[in-house]
């Protein structure tokens, strides 16, 4: 029953009262929320006199057309062609960089100044320096560059391992190489990103406004401090789409130390390859959870060729270093120095072990060889629903192989066609078995257990990797 003391509310009234309410909450919030705001103008007067613009010519060539991407409309295309600049990330052109020392030495992108004839440095005040190439780094995307000028104004390298999810960072740098020494602001999105193509690079990736032009400048704390180089950009309009990359601090550090001492980078080489534990490898070799790397291959003549390290061993610790996933041994290798003995924690059989290695240098020509082999076939029926044939002696030195079993067919519907084994596979293993002839596959395959998967290694387009096989009743 209604209490008729009680005077019942105007919807509308109630509505009034809500929305005003609501609207007094919220300007309190905002009102609150802008004293956490940052005030980013006293950065930027600190830190602003460091960061320069970079020009590059090539001979017969100078930069002074910048691209301008078919997706900018018609009423901003005027102002930008014609104008200095320099094709998106890349290339010839216009890049930004930052001072790090009083005495002129400047760290921008490998990509800003590579291959270009004549560097030409630009500093706030309009002043041009000619600027000579020290060494630059591909594999990290940094490049340093010294100018005859000292007394500088520069910016210190911070450490990027303390960056976290949600922090505010700044960028200072030069956009479309036409508004110069321009700032956006934002946050760290992710850290430790994954590029295509990349090992050495854990990328620190934020919502900071940066464009073609910016490559190369600095990424700042609130301390002013440098915590990333500006590098990447996900777009597909040729400008900014809300997702950037930059180079964490402390591999720029790392990787400055070495061109100033020797004008390039030298990586510690293991000699391996190695791939994800995903979570049926894991089941496979009795493991609690997913990681480490699996070595799938090991270089003959490598530094691990003359260790105890076998092919499906799985590498825990490198040098003391927890290897989490198969991503983060190159860049532990990488920055580990060229000649030292190392120590691997391994899990082999169910155990942990540890083996010693003394580290090789990664050259280029190791780091671009891999095996580039064209597979024949030659069927022999398996019961585990391939076709195979051992490979003959001609085979076996095309390939490097010692043994192996080529995949000529396989059956529909059968253990290995759900396994998604392909013809031109070549099977090295199968359940840790060592397969040197088919009637070794049938045995590996009647002796292997049907209530967890079976790891199985392969040699497919060149390159060894582990799939899982799982066998039924």
């Amino acid at each position: 029953m209604l209490n008729m003391n009680h005077r019942l509310v105007n919807p509308a009234k109630l509505f009034m009262i809500i929305a005003f309410g609501t609207f007094l909450s919220l300007a309190s919030t905002l009102s609150h929320a802008d004293e956490q705001f940052p005030d980013f103008s006293a950065l930027v007067e600190s830190v602003g006199s460091a960061v320069v613009k970079i020009t590059i010519e090539t001979e017969g060539k100078p930069s002074n057309q910048m691209v301008v991407p078919d997706s900018m409309p018609d009423s901003l295309r005027k102002f930008f062609e014609n104008a200095p600049g320099s094709p998106p990330f890349g290339g010839e052109g216009v890049g930004s960089g930052f001072v790090i020392s009083d005495d002129g030495f400047i760290v921008t992108n490998a990509h800003v100044v590579e291959g270009g004839d004549k560097i030409t440095v630009q500093f706030p005040d309009d002043t041009e320096v000619e600027g000579a190439l020290i060494g630059l780094d591909t594999r990290t995307d940094v490049a340093l560059v010294k100018i005859n000028k000292t007394d500088l104004d520069y910016v210190k390298l911070g450490d990027s391992d303390n960056l976290k999810v949600g922090q505010w960072v700044l960028a200072i740098g030069s956009p479309f190489g036409v508004f110069d020494y321009s700032a956006t602001k934002g946050i760290v999105s992710a850290l430790a990103r994954e590029m295509p193509g990349d090992s050495y690079v854990p990328f620190i990736q934020t919502d900071v406004a940066v464009n073609p032009g910016n490559s190369g400048g600095p990424l700042f704390d609130l301390s002013g401090h440098v915590v990333g180089v500006n590098s990447q950009i996900y777009t597909r309009s040729g400008g900014f789409m809300g997702l950037s990359f930059a180079i964490p601090s402390n591999v720029v550090s790392q990787v400055v130390e070495q061109l100033k001492r020797q004008g390039y980078v030298s990586r510690g080489w293991l000699g391996v390859t190695i791939q994800p534990v995903s979570e049926k490898l894991a089941e496979s070799f009795d493991m609690d959870r997913q990681r480490g790397a699996l070595v799938a291959d090991i270089v003959v003549g490598g530094p691990s060729d003359e260790s105890e390290l076998e092919v499906g061993d799985i590498i825990l610790k490198f040098d003391g270093k927890e290897v989490a996933s198969s991503n983060d041994l190159p860049r532990i290798v990488g920055a580990t120095p060229v000649g030292k003995n190392v120590t691997l924690e391994i899990l082999r059989d169910g155990d942990t072990r540890e083996i010693q290695i003394e580290l090789g240098e990664l050259t280029e020509d190791k780091y671009q060889n891999l095996l580039a082999n064209n597979l024949n076939q030659k069927p022999e029926f398996n019961s585990f629903g391939v076709n195979v044939s051992e490979l003959n002696d001609e085979q076996k030195i095309e390939l490097d192989l010692e043994s192996g079993l080529l995949v000529s067919e396989v059956a529909e519907n059968s253990p290995a066609f759900y396994a998604d084994i392909k013809v031109g596979d070549v099977l090295l293993r199968f359940n840790r078995v060592k397969l040197n002839s088919a009637k070794d596959l049938e045995d590996a395959v009647s002796d292997a257990p049907t209530e967890k998967p079976i790891a199985v290694l392969l040699v497919r387009e060149g390159n060894r990797r582990f799939i899982t096989v799982e066998l039924s009743d």
